[in-house]
């Protein structure tokens, strides 16, 4: 009989959390404005190279809505995102696009890829040396935000970058291949 209760106790709690689901949902299937700003502080990025190494990297977008269709919506932005560790300094602007997905679920949770281009300079200073390197070039990612209010959603995204690094030692200019991965966490707000 006990667990008969706990399973009825159970369903109603998730039916109740399901019905609320749809309800916010219903509300976030039209952006109540076409602007969002994106903070994510937390997260950290790796380096895709002979020498991989991780960093603390955080970051801001502002987007703009350029396109609302019956299951997509595009938007056109700006990122900057800063990080480092131990004696590396790490600042990285870039201009993207962005496809968010959310009409086609039935909760508040919207998935979205992005593309654009980036750059970023990293400062790296050792001892009495630095080193400067550059970068520029493609990047690809994607992630989940989930609207907790009408305005205010918690998410995750991940992006890699592809393209060209420049590096500065001791006067010696060196180029090859640059590129590094990474994955940011926080809060998507819709203006």
């Amino acid at each position: 009989m006990r667990s008969f209760r706990f399973v009825v106790s159970v369903f109603a709690l998730l039916t109740a959390f399901v019905l609320h689901a749809r309800s916010a949902h219903a509300e976030t299937m039209q952006w109540p404005g076409k602007l969002q700003i994106g903070l994510r502080p937390i997260g950290g990025q790796v380096a895709l190279d002979n020498n991989p190494t991780a960093i603390y990297k955080s970051n801001i977008d502002f987007a703009g809505r350029v396109y609302e269709g019956s299951a997509i919506s595009v938007w056109v932005g700006a990122e900057l995102g800063i990080g480092g560790r131990d004696h590396l300094a790490v600042i990285e602007p870039g201009l993207f696009t962005r496809i968010t997905f959310e009409k086609l679920l039935h909760i508040p949770l919207v998935p979205f890829v992005q593309a654009g281009i980036t750059g970023s300079a990293a400062v790296a200073y050792f001892n009495d040396m630095t080193e400067v390197v550059g970068f520029i070039g493609g990047k690809v990612g994607g992630g989940v935000d989930y609207y907790v209010t009408k305005r205010v959603g918690l998410g995750v995204q991940t992006d890699f970058a592809f393209g060209d690094a420049l590096a500065i030692n001791n006067g010696r200019t060196q180029s090859g291949f640059g590129g590094y991965w990474d994955v940011l966490g926080g809060v998507r707000i819709a203006l």
